[in-house]
């Protein structure tokens, strides 16, 4: 290989706009609602009675058992390799090593944030988990947690990274919503939480993925001004030397 090699293109750091505010303090307010809701009542609240009156999950239903082919879609097994996918394709195609890692961090700090949670609230689940196999603590969902912040940090990612588009920011939102609902619904369908759970893993979801997206500009002009003469330095470079020869490998079109 010829040439120089250039690292991925510095991704500037922008104030934090209204909406971004808005929608962190909407989250954040909603998720502490729910906890404050979830801590004084161990049973559902009267938002899950109304939500899910008169449903009963039958395990033989094709329903049922569609409900539960995508809910594994959000397990965390596969939100750890969705990430790692997502964040490999990042960095060579885009050569961001701090937005490679907020694809993954999000999701990861999600899934221990609901798993403090559930262990502090201590709101058991619904009699159906038995269901599907599942028990201990169900507030907030993990399911919804981990997979809300993957999805949201995909979206704000390619937003960032790709501005000036209004049809693709347009669709990336609608799909993004639609998959954390879907995700969500499938959780209560069988059996395995209460829809406050989900409500709150969403919640809980959105705010960590915004917080990684709002750090992810920070943390790459930090590993910028990082000297390449010594470590950590070193190893940036080689990472974008890596980077380079896998966007110049065979097959790939430039």
């Amino acid at each position: 290989m010829t040439g120089k090699i250039e690292p991925g293109r510095p991704i500037k750091s922008r104030p934090i706009s209204m909406g971004t505010a808005l929608r962190v303090g909407v989250a954040t307010i909603l998720f502490l609602i729910l906890v404050a809701a979830a801590w004084h009542h161990t049973g559902p609240l009267g938002l899950d009675r109304w939500l899910v009156h008169g449903y009963v999950p039958r395990k033989s239903s094709a329903f049922f058992r569609l409900n539960n082919a995508i809910t594994v879609v959000g397990s965390p097994g596969i939100v750890v390799v969705l990430a790692f996918v997502c964040a490999v394709i990042v960095l060579v195609r885009w050569g961001s090593l701090a937005w490679a890692a907020a694809c993954f961090a999000a999701p990861g700090v999600a899934g221990v944030a609901e798993t403090l949670g559930k262990s502090i609230i201590g709101r058991p689940r619904p009699a159906t988990a038995a269901l599907t196999g599942e028990d201990g603590m169900g507030f907030p969902s993990g399911h919804a947690a981990g997979f809300t912040a993957l999805v949201v940090i995909l979206v704000l990612m390619t937003l960032a990274l790709t501005p000036r588009r209004p049809r693709l920011a347009t669709g990336l939102v609608v799909g993004a919503v639609l998959a954390a609902v879907v995700m969500a619904i499938t959780r209560v369908v069988v059996g395995a939480h209460y829809p406050t759970d989900v409500i709150a893993g969403m919640a809980l979801g959105a705010v960590v993925a915004e917080v990684a997206a709002i750090a992810a500009p920070i943390l790459s002009q930090f590993l910028d001004r990082l000297p390449r003469d010594r470590f950590p330095g070193r190893l940036l470079t080689r990472v974008d030397t890596r980077i380079v020869r896998a966007r110049h490998a065979p097959g790939r079109s430039q």
